[in-house]
Parts: C-alpha cells; structure tokens; sequence
C-alpha cells in the first residue's frame, strides 16, 4: 500500500450520499462546500446516484473536476435505473431523483451513512455529525417546523400515515442508520408507500416508515432558509431559542428550501453562502454567465457588511440615475472605470476620486481626478454616492474590503450595465 492510501485509511471514512440528474452543475458547487469544510483527518466517501439517463459524460466530468480533492474523497457513481420513473411528483420545484434516497440501505454496506440534498451548502466539517449516536432510530434529521403549526394536521397525519406530527424531520439532510434500516427491511416499506402519492413524497414516505425510531438533530445540521422570516415564537418551542439563534448565526449546513435557489435567485436568504463558495470554484465563470440576466441588469444584492440604509434598495438600477445623485466615487480604476467616466462627463457628472484595493498597477490620477488606496479612505462617507465598477464576480472581495466604511449609498454595478 502506497504512503497515499495508507494517510488515506488513517482519516476517519464519512459516506455521503446525494442524488442528481444532468444538470448537476449545482450540485458541483455543493460538493465542492463539503470537501472544502472538511478537517484534515476526515475521508468522504461521496455516492452519487443518478437514473439510467445520467450520461456517462456527466459521470467522467464529475470525477475529473474533483481530481484535484482525491486525497480527500473517492466518488462512486450508483445507478437506480429507472425504479422511479413514474413516482408522484406533487411540488413544481422538486423532480423524481428525491426519491432515490429510499433505496440508500439497500445501496451502501455502511452500518451507516448521511444523507444531504444538493440545494446545499456545508460550513463545517460532517465528522460530529456523522458520530452522532443513533442507538435504535432508523434515521436522525432536523424539525420541519411548518408542518408542526399546519391547520390541518388530523387530515395531514392521516394521507402520511403518521399518527401524530411530533416526530416529523426535514428529510433534506439525514443521519441514517443503515445497519438497521436493512435488518428490519425498511426499503420494502418505503416501496410499499410510494404507491400512495403523499403531498410531501418521499419526505412523508421516510417519516411514515420510520415513526418511532427519529431522532432529532440540531436545527444548525439543517438550517433552512424559507424560516428566515419567522419569528423566535414562532417556532412553538420546536427549538430552544439558543439553539436558533446559534444555528441562524453558526449554520453548519444551509438548506435552501423551496422553489428560491441561490443560483436562480441572486438576493435569496443566506445565497452569500453559495455564492462564495461557488466564486472559488471553477463553476464561477458558468454561474456568473446564466445569472447575467440578474448580475447586468440588477445593480444590488446585500453583502452582509452593510445595512439597508446605506445600500441601494432599487431593484433595477439605470446609469442615468447617476446623473441625479449628489457626490460619486467610483470603486475602480480600469477600463470599466474609464467607461463608466466617459458615460458620467456627458451628464456633467465628475466622480469625487476613484478608489482601489492596491495603487500597484494603478495610475496616481484618471483624467485629473486622484485614484486612492482604500487604506487612504475615511471611515465616514455619507455624503457619497459608491458606484462599484469592477467585474462583477469580484464583488464579494469588494464588499470585505469596505466592511467599517460607512456611504450614503452604494450602487454595485454588473458587468453589462444598462443606460
């Protein structure tokens, strides 16, 4: 054995499991989350499953792009053949590989495995939770909380074949214990559900088959995103507050819930999240060029450093407008810059100086007006206009270099910008 395997075999072995259909490219960046949280001391062992339509193709690519993480996962491709073609697909935004999970104990020969939803990003390495104790339970997952407060929940218990709702977890990211799954033949029992067509799929399928054997995870393992706008109430004593309020702050795993996906919608809850991993990725240049719709001709997503009265609150933003606010500065000295000048001398407009991350490389002066350092720049700014005129994707850089430095507005431009 190679000095490679054996460091390979000295880390602890996590199994993971995802499913995923050809447009996998999402999924990458989601992949990508988990290898680049993980400790040195942690082995992912990444199962991937995916229909008899997956291509080869997209097989060989997806193993390629993680090459350079192979001291740090192997992954295995499973195919589950078309066994659910023809499932029940009640909600718009979820498609037919959210049923391959019900066939993981039968996959795997793991004593146990997690679990997670590609619509994900992870912040911290899996090991705790993958030794949490599952002692008896079939499955470990988090609280969905709107199904504990639904109206109708003796009408909902009964199509789930449930008899209460006090168990019910989030089937998106599960500790599942395999060992035991197999022992009692639970995917026999998933299988003999699916015929059913529950309103939740094959989430109500897994709550169904494994009532009395669920534990709960803290809410940081699964903090989705469609609760941002609840208050602490209203949770009903789901969760301690302290346990939310961590989980909100410290999420370990962001699940972003729901039809609003980062990468379809820029400003979406905790999308930053996404979006940081994905820029060091080398998914960056295809996200940035689908989303240029969003990026070219929206001129605002939140940063986080900065609060809503010093952001613009415009959805669409036209360089005309420009031309009515009061003092400018422009974050950039390059050829964008200089179009960006070239565009506001013809409304009379002058920007009061440029700013930049680093003067090496960058002139002392554009057209007469001073390039500054950001180091150089005062704290308070409020009687200025920001205007951030670099390529888009360097956006997020931007945003942490002006954390502390206060505008009294601040315009990111996209790439493309509109006049």
């Amino acid at each position: 054995m190679g000095a490679g395997n054996q460091n390979e075999w000295r880390k602890q072995h996590i199994p993971i499991v995802c499913a995923t259909a050809n447009d996998y490219e999402y999924t990458l960046v989601f992949l990508e989350s988990i290898l680049k949280s993980a400790d040195n001391n942690t082995f992912y062992d990444i199962y991937i499953l995916a229909d008899s339509e997956f291509t080869d193709t997209s097989n060989d690519f997806i193993k390629d792009y993680f090459e350079e993480f192979k001291a740090q996962c192997k992954i295995t491709f499973l195919n589950v053949g078309r066994t659910f073609a023809n499932a029940y697909i009640g909600v718009e935004h979820i498609r037919t590989p959210t049923y391959f999970r019900l066939l993981i104990p039968d996959l795997l020969d793991f004593d146990k495995c997690i679990y997670l939803d590609t619509d994900i990003i992870v912040r911290e390495d899996l090991g705790e939770l993958y030794n949490t104790p599952l002692n008896d339970c079939y499955i470990a997952g988090v609280k969905a909380p709107s199904y504990f407060v639904r109206q109708d929940l003796e009408s909902y218990c009964k199509q789930a074949h449930i008899p209460d709702i006090l168990q019910y977890v989030n089937a998106g990211v599960l500790l599942m214990n395999l060992k035991k799954m197999r022992s009692d033949n639970i995917v026999k029992k998933f299988l003999e559900l699916l015929p059913l067509n529950m309103e939740s799929q094959d989430q109500d399928i897994i709550n169904s088959a494994c009532y009395g054997y669920i534990k709960f995870l803290p809410f940081k393992f699964n903090v989705m995103t469609k609760y941002s706008g609840w208050f602490l109430s209203d949770y009903k004593d789901l969760f301690s507050t302290e346990e939310l309020i961590y989980g909100w702050n410290n999420p370990a795993i962001i699940h972003y819930v729901d039809e609003i996906k980062p990468w379809k919608q820029i400003n979406c809850v905790m999308g930053e999240y996404w979006w940081e991993v994905c820029r060091n990725s080398k998914m960056k240049d295809y996200f940035f060029k689908i989303k240029e719709e969003d990026f070219y001709r929206t001129a605002l997503y939140y940063a986080g450093n900065f609060s809503g009265d010093n952001m613009t609150n415009k959805a669409i933003y036209r360089l005309f407008s420009l031309a009515k606010k009061g003092k400018l500065a422009v974050y950039g000295a390059g050829k964008r810059a200089f179009q960006l000048l070239s565009y506001m001398e013809g409304y009379g407009k002058k920007p009061e100086y440029f700013i930049v991350s680093d003067k090496i490389g960058n002139p002392d002066f554009l057209h007469g007006i001073p390039v500054i350092e950001i180091s150089e720049l005062e704290k308070e700014n409020r009687d200025i206009t920001l205007v951030i005129a670099i390529m888009e994707k360097y956006h997020f850089e931007v945003f942490g270099n002006l954390s502390g430095y206060r505008f009294k507005e601040i315009v990111p431009l996209n790439d493309n910008w509109n006049y």
